[in-house]
């Protein structure tokens, strides 16, 4: 069997699945009907025998040619209903088993790498998450006093490094010999061009965020884009802020570049923005954002993902990445679904979310 029909195939059982329910409902409903129109005929029946002569012809209603052919022709109306019927929900399941067949493209990113290997954007956790087995690693970078960059979240030390003090205050010399500490682990904070070596070395994709802190040089985009260039990795990274601006800037002067926009929480529909991809908080997530997302040309990646059953969810949805903090637990979750359950086990997850409804 070539392999382009198995999405139509799984597409018309969902659909004679979907249409068998509603000829069901139907069929149940009219025979309601039906029994009440027949108790009523039989009532009226009645009454006519009762207050007619013997002699006297009673028409019941329902009978003779005319009635015959009205029923040939309701025949025929309701099975091109229900071809057209067919053909439609075949085509919209279509795309659902093409996006199940896929839900292995959906990619899992560890979030500022694994942080059960390594304090949250160190290097050692750039490393758990390669062992992990991540696709990409989502991190933040941000700017330093003296206009470099250094792998960091937040804008103050203090939770991390226990001392209040602002990451734009201080040098990238200054910053790299603070230690952090997180989960009993503690390393130094890295420098970008640390951060990048690693990468190259463990042969790991990466999706930066360039994070604000509200005193950055007005060069910052150009200013980053020159270390990544020297260090030949531009066009190997994706990357996506929190900033319209920030973003926008990023498509102008690099238009080649992957670039997304952060919507962490969201009220009213898909922005209009030039960037690639949308990356929304899971509890803004809805399947209609999606559809519109797609339909708008942005693909659509979702943090922070640590349950399992929401992993399993977006992966089955084929959202096209998850952020989380859990990138092991998510690819063994999306390996069980493009591979021990099959298409067939995928399309009963659909029904049995059809049916939940």
């Amino acid at each position: 069997m070539a392999p382009g029909t198995s999405p139509w195939l799984a597409a018309f059982g969902l659909s004679v699945w979907q249409i068998g329910i509603f000829i069901i409902t139907a069929l149940v409903t009219i025979m309601i009907v039906q029994s009440l129109t027949a108790m009523m005929r039989d009532w009226l029946v009645r009454l006519h025998e009762d207050h007619r002569p013997d002699s006297a012809i009673v028409s019941v209603p329902g009978t003779g040619p005319v009635m015959a052919r009205h029923q040939t022709a309701l025949w025929g109306v309701t099975t091109g209903v229900l071809v057209i019927v067919f053909c439609v929900t075949a085509v919209v399941n279509h795309r659902t088993m093409v996006n199940l067949i896929n839900s292995d493209a959906t990619e899992v990113l560890a979030h500022r790498g694994f942080i059960q290997g390594g304090v949250e954007n160190t290097l050692p956790a750039l490393q758990a998450a390669a062992k992990a087995g991540a696709d990409r690693v989502e991190f933040d970078v941000m700017e330093t006093k003296d206009g470099k960059f250094v792998v960091m979240h937040d804008t103050n030390l203090k939770r991390l490094a226990g001392k209040n003090l602002n990451v734009k205050d201080l040098t990238q010399d200054e910053l790299t010999k603070i230690t952090v500490r997180a989960g009993g682990m503690e390393a130094k904070i890295p420098s970008l061009e640390e951060w990048i070596q690693l990468s190259i070395l463990l042969n790991l994709p990466q999706l930066l965020e360039i994070k604000l802190h509200g005193s950055e040089t007005p060069d910052l985009v150009p200013r980053l884009l020159g270390v990544l260039d020297r260090a030949g990795v531009t066009e190997h990274y994706t990357y996506h802020s929190l900033s319209r601006e920030v973003v926008e800037e990023l498509k102008r002067l690099r238009p080649q570049l992957v670039v997304g926009f952060i919507v962490p929480i969201n009220f009213g529909g898909v922005p209009n923005v030039e960037a690639d991809f949308i990356v929304i908080e899971q509890q803004s997530y809805s399947s209609r954002f999606v559809r519109q997302a797609w339909a708008d040309g942005y693909n659509v990646i979702v943090w922070t993902v640590d349950d399992e059953q929401q992993m399993r969810d977006y992966i089955d949805a084929a959202v096209d990445g998850i952020i989380t903090d859990q990138p092991d637990l998510a690819i063994t979750s999306r390996t069980d679904i493009a591979e021990d359950k099959g298409l067939a086990g995928r399309l009963s997850d659909a029904i049995s979310r059809s049916a939940s409804f």
